[in-house]
């Protein structure tokens, strides 16, 4: 919760002074980026489970991406209200927007079954599933190998769904907006934490976090927020997890933390596939090879197949491509199997479109609560 000074000043500015704007069928505080929630939404009363679990008087969740906006239902559902929302990133288009069309807005991703049964535990399955497509299987070019090898998935058990990140963050805001209300009272987007540490107000622990915000005419503002229960849902390099571990550092002399570099990064660029006919939409195609590069290429539910692209930071062959015809000689050396589908147009982008990394997947710890 925002400490009562400067949660004062910021209701002033968003309740009489904030010029409005809509952003795909979004209402924004231009000054701090806060979704703005309809005052005629549901109540989430009638859709929260079970009752209140030690409920504080507030809580804050630092990340609005889908880990923290699922939390974030989660808790409303527990009953737990005055639950506020702070995300780095600008809020994504509304979940039906055409701009999830285009194939370089975002990396797609598989929802298998332990995610789907995560989304209809919260009540929001039926929501994601609209704006997803279906993959019936694979399609793997093994390296050395120009022979596909084709695999039907059967008695999975679940129907594998494929939604980009972004679009998923998106349901699952819109979720928020329409039915957590009354719990769930503001997310503010464009907000960075920068600190976070424990302080005693009284005779009750809470830990202050900072932010980071663009403030008016663009200049950054510095933002300090209480709350008795946080939650880092910002990242693998979350600022929540990084204080913890320096914490339990500094108070157990026996807790020492050795990390090791990670010798196999990847980084991608993502570009449009155009099916021929005759090629199944609904698979997901992927390509090895022995020298470094791999090709992964997942459909849209909106129909285009968005292929990406992964290889070493450090790999010039894709970093130096200077222009189409280099492109070209490198998806027909590499990927001759894919190199028909692609348009000169989108070669000329994928030259240049900047590189993108992957998202860190490691071990939730070593300090995981405090």
């Amino acid at each position: 919760m925002l400490s009562a000074s400067r949660r004062a000043v910021v209701r002033s500015k968003t309740f009489s002074n904030c010029v409005r704007s809509v952003v795909n069928g979004r209402r924004y505080d231009r000054n701090i980026r806060r979704v703005c929630i309809p005052k005629n939404a549901a109540s989430a009363s009638e859709t929260a489970k079970g009752p209140p679990i030690d409920a504080p008087s507030n809580a804050m969740i630092v990340g609005g991406g889908p880990a923290g906006l699922a939390t974030a239902i989660m808790l409303a559902r527990r009953g737990w209200t005055n639950i506020r929302v702070y995300e780095r990133l600008s809020p994504p288009p509304t979940p039906e927007s055409a701009a999830w069309g285009d194939p370089y807005r975002s990396y797609n991703m598989g929802l298998t079954g332990r995610g789907q049964a995560v989304l209809k535990n919260l009540d929001v399955f039926d929501r994601v599933e609209r704006y997803c497509a279906v993959t019936a299987g694979r399609m793997d070019w093994n390296p050395g190998s120009d022979k596909a090898n084709e695999r039907i998935f059967k008695n999975k058990g679940y129907t594998p769904l494929i939604i980009s990140r972004d679009r998923l963050t998106s349901c699952l805001l819109q979720e928020i907006e329409e039915r957590y209300t009354d719990q769930i009272t503001e997310i503010v987007f464009n907000c960075e934490c920068t600190a976070a540490e424990w302080v005693i107000v009284g005779k009750n622990e809470f830990v202050k976090t900072t932010f980071e915000t663009e403030g008016v005419h663009g200049a950054i503002k510095t933002v300090e927020a209480l709350a008795p229960f946080v939650v880092g849902a910002d990242g693998a390099g979350a600022r929540i997890r990084n204080t913890m571990e320096s914490d339990a550092q500094s108070q157990q002399a026996k807790f020492k933390v050795k990390r090791y570099d990670d010798d196999n990064v990847r980084v991608y660029k993502t570009l449009p596939l155009h099916l021929p006919k005759g090629w199944r939409g609904d698979l997901n195609y992927s390509a090895r090879t022995k020298s470094g590069l791999n090709l992964d290429a997942l459909p849209t539910k909106e129909g285009a197949m968005i292929a990406v692209v992964l290889f070493r930071p450090e790999d010039t062959r894709v970093t130096e491509l200077a222009s189409v015809s280099e492109a070209k000689a490198l998806f027909q050396e590499h990927f001759p199997q894919f190199a028909p589908m692609l348009h000169e147009e989108d070669l000329a982008q994928f030259v240049q479109k900047p590189v993108s990394k992957l998202p860190t997947f490691t071990f939730c710890g070593p300090v995981l609560h405090r």
